[in-house]
């Protein structure tokens, strides 16, 4: 779900209600949660503290179904951290860092992040798990523009 535009006189926060000091209200984050794509959004029967989110596409029963949707990728990423980082001696270490790719390990994974418009070069470096662009990762010695792939890295069994 994308941040609300909530009107200036809706908002609640204290510190950025009306945009005080020249705050990004952070009224805009807090928008009741859709459920569904019913007007209220599943959320309440009645009348919310802020406004429910307008866009209706944006909803969990709409992504519980979608295998491409953020619902599921974040399913996918907690369910990936259970199997993989239970051990809380997991190490985490910065591989490769530059303006485009970023790449970390952590435990026995491998995570590669493309944070441009353009494929980059990727070497997975074990056994691709996730990608942020579908539930299959392709076979690919690229990132595509703003994708990141989970991997397995060789040697290290599940």
């Amino acid at each position: 779900m994308t941040d609300s535009d909530i009107p200036d006189h809706l908002h609640r926060d204290p510190l950025t209600a009306g945009r005080l000091s020249g705050q990004w209200p952070r009224d805009n984050a807090r928008a009741p949660m859709r459920w569904d794509a019913s007007p209220a959004g599943g959320f309440t029967a009645g009348e919310p503290w802020l406004p429910v989110h307008p866009v209706h596409e944006h909803n969990v029963a709409d992504q519980t179904v979608d295998p491409t949707s953020m619902l599921a990728l974040v399913r996918s990423l907690i369910s990936l951290r259970r199997r993989n980082l239970s051990d809380p001696a997991s190490t985490y270490r910065a591989v490769h860092v530059d303006a485009h790719r970023r790449v970390f390990d952590s435990g026995p994974l491998r995570v590669s992040g493309n944070f441009t418009d353009y494929d980059v070069p990727f070497e997975a470096g074990g056994e691709s798990l996730l990608s942020s662009l579908g539930p299959t990762p392709g076979a690919s010695d690229s990132l595509r523009a703003w994708e990141a792939v989970v991997s397995r890295r060789d040697g290290d069994a599940v």
